[in-house]
C-alpha cells in the first residue's frame, strides 16, 4: 500500500482533482470511475507545498466534508478521509499497474492467508502494530471489526454479506467463515468491510462517538473537525509501516468549483477534488499544471421507483422509451469528455423489495441495442 493513498473515495461518482508538484514524488490511488489529477510544479506560479518538521502540510480542497468517519463510511467525501485512518486485512494495490487502476491484492494487517477449506479462510495478523491511541492491536480486534459489518453489526457493509463468523482463533490467526465458497472474499477484504479499528474504545464511546473521533492504525490520526471549515489529520508516526511522509493533510470545505481551481493555480490548494470534466480549462491551460486520469472500474445508473400508484414509471412502456431516449454516446463525449466508456448493450436489472414491489435500474453506460 502507498502510504500517501489519502484520496480514495471509493464506490461513488467521479473524482477530478488537481494538486501541486512539489521536489518530491507523490502517490495518489483513486477507486473512482475517472480521476484527473492536475500538477503544478513547485517553480511554477503556484507557491511550494507548505513544509514543517521536514514534512510537507498538503492542503486538499473538496465541495464539503463529512460529519461521521467510521469505518464503513464509503460516501466520496468521507473515503476520501477514512483511507488515510484505517488500515485493512488485505490492500488493493492501485499502483501494480503504472496508470493507478491496478488491482492486485496485497497484504495489509494480515501478514498472510490460507483458505483452508472452501468456505474457511485463516489470517495471520501483523504483530506489533499500533492504534493511534497507542494499543495494540489484537485478533480480537479484528474479529470484532469484521463482526460488526453484517448481521445485528452496526457498522453494516453490503460486501459482508457472504460472512457466515469471524473467530480470533488465538493471538495470531482469525479464522472467517462464509456461508458458501467465496472466491471474492480477498477482494471484500480489500474493502471498508477490512477496516480494523479498537474493539474497545468502539464500545466505549458508541457508533456516534467513534465515528466523530474516530481511531484506526493507518499512516494519519484524527486531529479534529471544524463543522463547515476542515477536517485536519495528522501524521502516525508509530504507524507499522514506512514513515508517513506528509506532516499533515488538511481536508478543507471549498463548495464552489472556481474557487477550488483558482486555489490551485495560486497555490492556496495543493490537491482540489470534484471539478467537473468541462471545467478543467484554466488548469489545462496553465503551462505549470498537468492533467492526468485514470479509468476504474464504476458504474452510474438511474433507478425507477416504479411502485408508487399513479407513478408514470409503473408503465414499463415508459422505462424502456426513457432508456432509449438516452444518447449515450453524446453524454461520454460531452458530459464526461470522452472519459468515460458505454457497454454494448442496455442492462435493466429488476430487484425484488417487498413481494410485488420492484426497483428498475438502468445502467447508464449502457448503449442502445
Amino acid at each position: 500500500m502507498s502510504i500517501f493513498a489519502s484520496l480514495l473515495p471509493n464506490e461513488g461518482t467521479c473524482l477530478y482533482a488537481g494538486f501541486l508538484k512539489s521536489a518530491r514524488t507523490l502517490t495518489i490511488a483513486t477507486s473512482l470511475t475517472v480521476a484527473l489529477v492536475g500538477i503544478q510544479t513547485a517553480t511554477g506560479g503556484g507557491a511550494a507545498l507548505a513544509e514543517q518538521n521536514g514534512r510537507t502540510n498538503l492542503k486538499i480542497a473538496m465541495p464539503g466534508t463529512w460529519a461521521s468517519h467510521g469505518p464503513t463510511a464509503t460516501n466520496n467525501f468521507g473515503a476520501r478521509v477514512i483511507y488515510s485512518l484505517y488500515d485493512r486485512l488485505v490492500w488493493r494495490d492501485f499502483l501494480s499497474n503504472p496508470d493507478g487502476s491496478g488491482a492486485e491484492l496485497v497484504p495489509g494487517l494480515a501478514a498472510s492467508w490460507e483458505q483452508v477449506t472452501p468456505t474457511e479462510w485463516d489470517f495471520t495478523i501483523r504483530e506489533g502494530v499500533k492504534f493511534h491511541d497507542g494499543t495494540t492491536m489484537t485478533t480480537q480486534d479484528v474479529a470484532f471489526s469484521i463482526n460488526n459489518t453484517y448481521g445485528e453489526g452496526t457498522e453494516p457493509f453490503a460486501a459482508s454479506g457472504t460472512i457466515a463468523s469471524v473467530v480470533a482463533i488465538d493471538d495470531k490467526i482469525v479464522r472467517v467463515t462464509t456461508k458458501n465458497p467465496d472466491p471474492a472474499l480477498l477482494a471484500r477484504m480489500a474493502t471498508a468491510m477490512g477496516n480494523i479499528y479498537p474493539q474497545a474504545y468502539y464500545e466505549k464511546v458508541g457508533k456516534d462517538g467513534f465515528g466523530r473521533e474516530p481511531i484506526g492504525t493507518g499512516p494519519y490520526k484524527w486531529a479534529g473537525r471544524v463543522t463547515g471549515e476542515s477536517i485536519t489529520l495528522e501524521a502516525f508516526d508509530d504507524y507499522w509501516g514506512d514513515k508517513p511522509p506528509l506532516n499533515s493533510i488538511t481536508f478543507l470545505e471549498v463548495p464552489e468549483t472556481s474557487s477550488r481551481i483558482a486555489g490551485l493555480l495560486t497555490g492556496e490548494y495543493d490537491i482540489v477534488t470534484s471539478l467537473p470534466p468541462n471545467q478543467t480549462g484554466p488548469i489545462d491551460s496553465d503551462d505549470a499544471t498537468e492533467i492526468r486520469a485514470v479509468k476504474v472500474e464504476n458504474i452510474h445508473m438511474i433507478t425507477f421507483r416504479q411502485w408508487k400508484e399513479g407513478n408514470v414509471a409503473a408503465d414499463k412502456r415508459i422505462r424502456k422509451a426513457m432508456a432509449l431516449s438516452l444518447d449515450r454516446e453524446l453524454m461520454a463525449d460531452k458530459i464526461w469528455n470522452g472519459l468515460t466508456e458505454r457497454e454494448p448493450m442496455i442492462s435493466l436489472v429488476m430487484v425484488s423489495i417487498i413481494k410485488t414491489v420492484l426497483h428498475c435500474h438502468l445502467i447508464l453506460k449502457a448503449q442502445k441495442p
